[in-house]
This record gives C-alpha cells, sequence and structure tokens, in this order.
C-alpha cells in the first residue's frame, strides 16, 4: 500500500532546536485545517532499521491570522471529499456463494446432488481484503424449480454464519438461476468503489450424472520454458462428452500457486525446474497431474 506524498509548497527549517514546517498555500491550509482538527498526525523516518518509522498526534494550536470557522457549507463539503476519497481506496462486492468452490462462474450440480449456498461479502481497503459469510431467509428463489428446487435450512439463523443457509437440489438436465433479493446490512451504505448489491443472482446448470472427468493430454515430463495446452475431458454416464462447462484450474509449482476460473482449454507455462501440479475441477469432480520439469535439451 504505497502512499504518494506531494510537498505541496512545505518548507522545513530548525529554529530554536525544533523542526518548523511552513506551508503558505492558502487553498491547502483551509483543506488540511478549515474543520478545525485538535491534533494533527505527524510521521518521522529513522535511518536506524529498528525504529525505522514512528507516529504520534501532535496538538494544534490556532493562532492569528485565524482561519475562518467551518460553517455548515463548509462541513458538507467537506463530508462530501471525504465520502469520496473512502469510496476510491475501499470496495465492497457481495455474490451467490456455493459451498467447496470459490467460482463466481455457473454453478454446477449434477442430477441427485444438491449443494449449499449463501451470501458473501468481501470488503477492501487499498490492497487488504477480508470476505464474510451472510446468512439470510430473505429472497431466496430459483427461476424454474423443474430443474433445481430449493430448500432452506431449518434452525435459528445467525447473520454471519459459515454453513449454509439454502440448498439446491439437482432435478433434470438444464439451466436455471439463483436468486437472492431483499436483504440489508450496515455496509449498505458505506463508501465502495462499486454499488453494493442487496439483489443478488448466480446462473445454476444442472448436469446428468458424470461418469469420468480428465486432464489431457497427460505428459510426464516437459522442458523448462515449454508451454502446454490443457482441456479438461468430461464425460456422461451414456458415453457423451459435456461441452462448454465451468473449470477452475489450479497451478501449482514449488514458489507460487495460482487459480485461475475459465472455460476449457487452459495454457499453462512450465518456466522452471521442478515439479508442477495442475488441477481441474468441474463442480464437486476433480482431476489433477504431476508433471516434472527439466532442463532443456541443448542441440
Amino acid at each position: 500500500m504505497m502512499q504518494t506524498c506531494v510537498d505541496a509548497g512545505v518548507h522545513a527549517a530548525v529554529e530554536h532546536g525544533q523542526v518548523v514546517l511552513t506551508v503558505r498555500d492558502t487553498a491547502t491550509i483551509t483543506q488540511l485545517f478549515g474543520l478545525r482538527p485538535a491534533t494533527a498526525t505527524a510521521s518521522r523516518l529513522y535511518s536506524d532499521p529498528v525504529q525505522d518509522f514512528k507516529t504520534a498526534a501532535v496538538r494544534v494550536d490556532y493562532t492569528d491570522p485565524q482561519i475562518p470557522s467551518p460553517d455548515s457549507a463548509f462541513r458538507a463539503d467537506a463530508a462530501r471529499r471525504i465520502r469520496k476519497y473512502q469510496a476510491s481506496v475501499n470496495d465492497i462486492v457481495r455474490w451467490i456463494h456455493a459451498e467447496d468452490e470459490f467460482s463466481r462462474m455457473p454453478i454446477l450440480i449434477e442430477i441427485g446432488d444438491s449443494v449449499g449456498v449463501n451470501v458473501h461479502e468481501q470488503r477492501c481497503s487499498f490492497d487488504v481484503c477480508s470476505v464474510e459469510t451472510i446468512n439470510s431467509d430473505a429472497g431466496w428463489t430459483v427461476n424454474d424449480s423443474a430443474i433445481a428446487g430449493l430448500r432452506i435450512a431449518s434452525g435459528r439463523r445467525v447473520e454471519f454464519s459459515p454453513w449454509p443457509r439454502a440448498y439446491l437440489i439437482a432435478r433434470k438436465p438444464g439451466t436455471t438461476t439463483i436468486r437472492m433479493s431483499g436483504f440489508h446490512l450496515a455496509s449498505d451504505t458505506m463508501p465502495s468503489r462499486t454499488a453494493v448489491e442487496s439483489d443478488l443472482h448466480r446462473e445454476v446448470r444442472v448436469l446428468p450424472p458424470i461418469a469420468r472427468m480428465e486432464i489431457l493430454p497427460r505428459p510426464d515430463t516437459v522442458q523448462s520454458g515449454d508451454s502446454v495446452v490443457f482441456r479438461t475431458r468430461v464425460v456422461d454416464s451414456v458415453g457423451r462428452e459435456l461441452p462448454d462447462l465451468a473449470i477452475t484450474w489450479r497451478i501449482e509449482a514449488k514458489t507460487y500457486s495460482e487459480i485461475g476460473e475459465q472455460s476449457s482449454p487452459r495454457i499453462v507455462h512450465f518456466p522452471s525446474v521442478g515439479t508442477q501440479i495442475i488441477r481441474s475441477r468441474v463442480g464437486r469432480r476433480t482431476d489433477s497431474l504431476s508433471v516434472t520439469v527439466v532442463n532443456r535439451r541443448k542441440r
């Protein structure tokens, strides 16, 4: 979280053993002190690595010539500017979450299976994010209940809980939409880069029973620097390949791990010697492949 500091015409000098900062820009002074704060935050950077950075609150004394006292219009404008800044550095996003997966792509369920759903809310400040589960009984619906049924979980509702609040039950192959609407939280009014939604929807695709899935091709070794195009083949119980499925890929190497959400195929790069693991997921079905990366042969 890097901060860009602008000097804004600030000058520093040492007078009688004290550091004196001088600002002569009227607009800057009004912006910083127009609301008459009692304290200001001062920071100091040390050369000693043990105490390299310290901050402290220092008292502000207002002397002549005085800054005009803030009136209602100035306070309202300051509140707007503060909220605009907070919205620029904070972001709140909600989506319908299905258990055991981290994707926002269509929810995939096989006939006869079920999956728990609830609402996730992610709050980010700068680049630091946290995710909470929101459980609410309000507004759960499915567009076509012949394709997927919906059952609300029994028991006392807890607003923030990891347990599913509703369950989707796959009934017949097809595509429908699950919706959640009509719930409100305190975060509805918090500043955010994107509008905080109270009406959510997500596509649901019910699949016939899956007989097998596999990652193709399946090389044992590749040379460093090579790239391979992988795809996930999914076959139902009567031998038909199921096309256009949402695939969650996970690529694991010694130095990094990468999760990607996309349809097949997936291009994987093998930059360095070692073992790299390719994982593929469709609904609750998974497959994995371990690839050994060797030095490129000299020609």
